[in-house]
């Protein structure tokens, strides 16, 4: 759909729809290829919570950030609903956890969690992550509106 006088069109990829003849279940390597093909042909991302009404605690602590993940990895700056705590894990640093590396050192592969005013690199804009849906216009604007935000966000999983 087109957003009148922007010149922003609207692409739902439906998983469901895309990879029908495997039920929407993205399992082999062929099919992530294609996800991230489809991916990378997006300027922006939208990513929010869903399918869970009944039982909205436990998805959003158990439901990953998958969604996030994959369009972070081919590089889409995406405005997130921080109201999941997988999209919160994945922004604020909590996942993925500690590894040891080898040399038995723990570190943390990305993004990084810092202290409260610590800068870092790793971590992703936090003008892009809204509570509501009232907060979308306002970092949509941000994110379409300033380029060296939506090239940040952008280099963020890469």
């Amino acid at each position: 759909r087109l957003v009148a006088n922007r010149g922003v069109q609207f692409a739902h990829l439906d998983p469901g729809v895309l990879f029908k003849y495997a039920d929407g279940r993205v399992t082999t390597p062929q099919q992530t290829d294609a996800l991230y093909q489809q991916l990378a042909t997006l300027d922006i991302g939208f990513v929010k919570q869903s399918g869970c009404v009944t039982e909205w605690w436990f998805c959003s602590r158990w439901k990953t950030g998958q969604r996030l993940v994959n369009l972070l990895s081919v590089g889409v700056p995406s405005i997130i609903w921080g109201d999941a705590q997988g999209h919160l894990d994945i922004v604020e640093g909590i996942w993925p956890p500690r590894s040891r590396d080898e040399e038995g050192l723990q570190r943390r592969r990305f993004p990084r969690q810092v202290s409260a005013g610590d800068a870092d690199d790793t971590t992703y804009p936090r003008e892009l992550v809204v509570g509501v849906d009232g907060d979308v216009p306002r970092a949509l604007e941000a994110l379409l509106g300033n380029a060296s935000l939506r090239e940040e966000a952008s280099s963020k999983g890469l």
